[in-house]
């Protein structure tokens, strides 16, 4: 039979092709069981998961652990507060090369939290769908942002589900943006209109609002967690439980456990269900804050009241306790205090570059401006990107001077007008600015300047080990950021992370929110990835109708403070790099002829500049 099979050509051609299919589905099976899985990755938090999803502060020297459960009623005397502070300028950690590295495994991923997961392969468990409950019209902020993430690294929920009165919002400057990361980088997180039964829980007293809850969990099973929660340590044996219950005396505010179908009737109340004794039920209790400091938490603390109602990233970014420990393990998946780390294997080009959009006239501060840059900061070469060239007599007196013309390259752009098909207004020159300096950071690096900022004093080599440089804002028309970054003077390495990230946040524009893509939004890459971006207070010194804000001093925000008049810039050579003059610019430095008959600081820093370069 198998010889008469052979001598069939097209016989012996099928064996073959069924033999070379097999052979072929052998080894992409192989290679596929083989193969380790690219795992998906996350924007808004900024390292990967760094061991077991379990808080532990109670850790005992031998290595285990007791459960510590501090109930709500006990004293909360001396309780610290978070200390609202700024990052100071020296700044250091680790460096990433790739901004790819930078950004967290889905917490919910098998790749990313493969015990939690594991976990959940348990028969007869309470379904892991996660509730919450939204009252009111009010932003959803920070401290709500970590509860949910503490949620996903504990329990990795199938589903989450915000019930809300009305929908979380979202303020004019777009700042508190966290429930659109959850949206964007969660896929099963749903937003869920209260209907005239269930928005009774906004108004209601806590029988009722217990009763609503119970009543939403009893549908499909699973778990109700207020927002004032962080979940630490959630095994999934809690899933066991019929019930369990973790509430304040006098609130909702902690968690429920509720297996479907356990409710006898709509009625059916939290004793009942604890004293039933065809139930498996527990109760439970969440430590609050103060407990932090003692050394001991529960698998679950209330996060409220005092400053911890509102706090920002900034609050955590260097707070060296237990509290900031732990909600940068939420945060950045490690407690450690992140910070850029300078690397002197390749340092920051020696490389000069200005913008100049829609030509025009070069005065006096912009000629000062780029002096300084060849004489003060000694770059080699200084480029002026732009579509059409200076005028004026200024500019010709550089054509005019080898030395000086040699150091100067105009490099023709066009101005944009679009990014990531988002329309640019053409009004909009700062913006264009914006995008043509990232650009110029991603693709050469090197050392930016507005013109109308004047160096007083260059870079040192540990300067140039950073990847990526600016220093903040002074102006407090931004609220509710915190704080905002100044790009006028910055300086960085070629392709660093922190300009993809920054470029890649463009994707979004609000032409009618002057400063949000240049200014805003890149602070809030900073919170995600404070070790990207090193914010150098003493960069700029930035004034506005001629009062200075040197960004080192406390009340830098207050625009009626004017800092040339104290002692606040008396040693100025020394304690800062640049003067910004944002609007307008200073009377002293009109011409060359003013500013030999003018006295004061803005005049010093434009004879400063004459003297350096050699024309004084």
């Amino acid at each position: 039979m198998w010889a008469e099979l052979f001598r069939s050509t097209s016989t012996r051609q099928n064996i073959l092709r069924l033999a070379i299919v097999s052979l072929i589905a052998i080894v992409i099976a192989m290679m596929f069981i083989s193969t380790p899985r690219r795992p998906i990755r996350m924007l808004p938090v900024a390292n990967d998961v760094v061991g077991s999803t379990t808080f532990d502060f109670d850790s005992k020297e031998d290595g285990s652990t007791e459960d510590v459960i501090m109930k709500p009623e006990e004293s909360q005397d001396d309780i610290p507060v978070v200390e609202t502070r700024r990052s100071s300028s020296e700044l250091s950690d680790a460096k990433l090369k790739d901004a790819q590295v930078v950004q967290l495994k889905y917490l919910w991923d098998k790749s990313a939290n493969s015990s939690v997961q594991e976990e959940k392969l348990q028969e007869g468990y309470v379904t892991p769908n996660v509730h919450y409950m939204w009252c009111g019209q009010k932003w959803f902020e920070y401290r709500d942002y970590l509860g949910v993430v503490s949620v996903l690294r504990t329990i990795a929920p199938d589903k989450i589900t915000i019930h809300y009165e009305y929908p979380p919002g979202v303020d004019k400057l777009h700042y508190h943006q966290w429930l659109d990361y959850l949206k964007h980088d969660y896929p099963y997180l749903e937003m869920k209109q209260m209907d005239e039964y269930l928005v009774r829980f906004c108004q209601g007293d806590r029988a009722t609002q217990l009763q609503l809850i119970l009543q939403v969990l009893n549908e499909e099973g699973g778990i109700y967690v207020s927002h004032t929660v962080w979940l630490l340590d959630f095994p999934a044996k809690k899933r066991a439980y019929d019930f369990e219950i973790a509430l304040e005396p006098d609130s909702v505010d902690g968690y429920i456990v509720l297996r479907r179908g356990v409710l006898t009737s709509p009625n059916t109340t939290q004793d009942e269900l604890l004293h039933d004794t065809s139930l498996k039920t527990d109760r439970s209790y969440c430590a609050l804050v103060h407990h932090v400091f003692q050394g001991h938490t529960h698998g679950c603390l209330l996060v409220k009241g005092e400053r911890f109602d509102h706090f920002y990233p900034m609050d955590i970014w260097e707070l060296d306790n237990a509290f900031g420990k732990l909600a940068r393990k939420i945060f950045y998946g490690t407690e450690e205090i992140r910070k850029p780390k300078p690397s002197y294997d390749e340092l920051v080009p020696n490389i000069g570059h200005m913008v100049w959009i829609g030509g025009g006239k070069m005065d006096f501060v912009f000629y000062l401006s780029l002096l300084s840059m060849l004489y003060v900061v000694k770059v080699d070469v200084v480029y002026i990107h732009g579509d059409q060239p200076p005028s004026g007599s200024l500019w010709e007196s550089i054509d005019s001077t080898p030395r000086i013309r040699d150091r100067v390259k105009l490099i023709r752009r066009t101005a944009p007008t679009q990014i990531y098909q988002g329309e640019i207004e053409p009004y909009y020159r700062a913006l264009m600015s914006d995008l043509i300096r990232v650009d110029l950071m991603i693709n050469y690096g090197g050392i930016y300047a507005d013109t109308d900022a004047i160096w007083v004093k260059g870079l040192s080599y540990a300067d140039r080990g950073y990847d990526a440089v600016a220093s903040y804002d002074w102006v407090d028309w931004s609220w509710p950021y915190p704080d905002s970054v100044n790009f006028g003077l910055s300086y960085g390495k070629k392709n660093a992370p922190f300009w993809q990230l920054f470029r890649d946040t463009m994707r979004t524009l609000h032409n009618d929110i002057h400063g949000f893509t240049g200014v805003m939004n890149p602070y809030k890459i900073l919170e995600r990835y404070p070790h990207l971006l090193r914010i150098d207070r003493h960069l700029q010194v930035i004034c506005y109708e001629e009062k200075c804000h040197p960004i080192w001093v406390n009340d830098y925000h207050n625009m009626s403070r004017d800092h040339t008049t104290d002692n606040s810039l008396y040693n100025w050579r020394e304690d800062v790099n640049a003067l910004h003059w944002t609007h307008p610019n200073p009377k002293a430095l009109a011409n060359e002829t003013t500013l030999r008959h003018s006295t004061g600081l803005f005049a010093d820093v434009g004879k400063l500049v004459m003297e350096a370069a050699g024309l004084w």
